[in-house]
């Protein structure tokens, strides 16, 4: 299972409240083979208490009667464990969509529809986790908590702009919106660039000929691009074609789906894609409100060192107790005492200003981005192994690399030292942080 963004490895944990044994047994199966670890449970038990307790990445509901479809997400919203979980509904009264429920799914639908809707709300459990601990942390330094803020509605309408399509390619994409939304077509990566930093859009979609290489440059193009770092970006791959399956995500895909898509995934999975953009702004948002200096770095405005390990403790506590991969990653701007020295310390602070704003940009909602020293940064990164770990700190380090700070007397670019490290057994906060930034890549 790829973790939507910055395609990195997640184990979704799903708990599956169902009313049918026989019913639930053919769901655990078709999560099992998306990779899914999945716990069962009877829909007559404390589907709220259970969930609290387990900490699921999603809920997955199956035959609640009708009279409970508005109490169950009344009562799971109002849990405080609970009221953050992605939480999937399979059947419903008369259609319609209760309140606190984030997906869907008629009576009876198939396995592999609900796997694929699981999948797409994966990334959303991951965050709001990072939500629950986040505060926990501003109560440590004494701060208020983040209050119960409205995450943003998913759009009712979406601004897709599809990158060289073939004719088929645009009547799917168009077909997938059934009038609920808008395609516009860049004839080159080069042209995709330009039309998503000069109109509102919300994703791009990318589709795979019979030469892989043109869709993987549009993905590299349109990444290279800092205020494009994380927006969304599909990748529709054909059944036959000749390419190692993780090419798009090292490329910069956000999701990949394979061809030919089926009923309404590849609108479920659009929709998926721009809602977790949303809730990764909003949380940044929400995040830095109420917060103070006694946190945050003045000059580039990330958290500071201490606020950084005590968050690692917290994470590392609950890697710990839950198994999942935890990884840091460290940079060091190596040169910053040259630029010291041939423009001024004004020109070194405003490196550091415009380094730490583009890092605080380029991680995700989930990640916890800080100043730890003079020209240091620090990123914890939770759900994520170290292939993937590595592979976006060599993508934040290329960007800070490449991009010019405009100083006046250093014309050098930034030298960047990146190191990452992964969480192993044994490993504290102290340890974790030392190994990222003894072990450079």
């Amino acid at each position: 299972m790829h973790d939507e963004g910055l395609g990195m490895a997640v184990n979704a944990r799903v708990l599956l409240a169902e009313a049918v044994a026989e019913r639930g047994e053919d769901l655990r199966g078709a999560l099992a083979r998306r990779g899914c670890e999945v716990i069962r449970m009877p829909l007559d038990g404390d589907v709220v208490e259970r969930a609290g307790r387990d900490r699921p990445h999603v809920v997955v509901v199956d035959g609640l009667p009708a009279g409970q479809a508005t109490g169950l997400p009344q009562a799971f919203r109002a849990a405080s464990g609970t009221r953050h979980i992605p939480l999937i509904l399979i059947g419903g009264e008369g259609g319609q969509t209760p309140t606190g429920i984030d997906d869907v799914l008629p009576a009876g639908c198939a396995p592999d529809e609900l796997a694929t809707r699981v999948r797409a709300l994966t990334r959303l459990g991951v965050m709001y986790a990072e939500l629950e601990r986040r505060a926990e942390t501003i109560r440590r330094f004494g701060l208020s908590d983040l209050g119960d803020l409205a995450p943003p509605a998913p759009p009712a309408r979406l601004r897709v702009l599809a990158v060289e399509p073939a004719a088929a390619d645009l009547a799917t994409l168009r077909e997938a919106l059934r009038g609920t939304g808008s395609v516009e077509i860049a004839a080159s990566p080069r042209d995709a660039v330009g039309a998503l930093t000069d109109t509102p859009h919300d994703l791009v979609v990318v589709f795979v000929g019979a030469d892989a290489a043109p869709a993987l440059e549009a993905c590299s193009t349109i990444r290279r691009a800092p205020s494009l770092f994380h927006f969304p970006l599909l990748v529709v791959v054909p059944p036959d074609a000749a390419m190692d399956p993780a090419d798009p995500y090292r490329h910069g895909a956000s999701d990949v789906l394979q061809a030919p898509l089926q009923g309404g995934e590849l609108r479920a999975r659009m929709l998926a894609q721009v809602r977790q953009e949303r809730f990764r702004a909003w949380l940044q948002r929400a995040y830095r409100q109420g917060l103070s200096m006694v946190v945050t770095d003045g000059l580039t405005g990330l958290f500071r060192y201490g606020f950084f390990h005590e968050h690692l403790d917290i994470l590392v506590r609950d890697i710990a107790a839950k198994g999942s991969p935890l990884a840091v990653a460290h940079l060091k701007i190596a040169n910053l005492d040259a630029i010291n020295r041939l423009a001024g310390h004004a020109a070194g602070d405003r490196a550091l200003r415009q380094a730490g704003a583009m890092i605080g940009r380029l991680v995700r909602a989930e990640d916890l981005a800080a100043r730890v020293g003079g020209a240091s940064f620090a990123i914890a990164m939770p759900e994520t192994p170290g292939d993937a770990a590595e592979a976006v700190t060599r993508r934040i380090a290329a960007v800070l690399r490449t991009t010019d700070l405009g100083l006046e007397g250093a014309s050098e670019p930034l030298d960047i030292v990146a190191g990452c490290a992964s969480w192993t057994e044994g490993d504290t906060s102290a340890t974790l942080a030392l190994n990222a930034r003894t072990r450079a890549m």
